[in-house]
């Protein structure tokens, strides 16, 4: 799979709200949690009347920890856990 194939494959926004963050280890590593709400549509449909789409809400985990050089703080570990969805999942294939 590229990433060509990806974008084309369909139209996403992702709303992300409640962020929290924990910072831990003396400030060298956090943990973050937020919730999301995404909406999908097949690629270039978005605007386009009467489309499948699938709406689904989901919370993302994130491990972090602070670059010594730059003290930018990077993604170690991500997870996505699906709390519920509606609609049709083949927006998610490029069928």
């Amino acid at each position: 799979m590229t990433v060509d194939w990806l974008l084309s494959a369909s139209w996403t926004l992702h709303l992300i709200t409640n962020i929290r963050i924990n910072i831990a280890d003396g400030g060298v590593k956090a943990a973050a949690t937020t919730s999301a709400l995404a909406q999908h549509y097949g690629g270039g449909k978005g605007l386009q009347p009467d489309q499948p789409r699938l709406l689904a809400g989901a919370l993302y985990y994130a491990d972090l920890v602070k670059d010594e050089e730059s003290g930018l703080w990077k993604i170690e570990a991500f997870k996505m856990t699906t709390s519920w969805a509606e609609g049709d999942w083949g927006v998610m294939s490029a069928n």
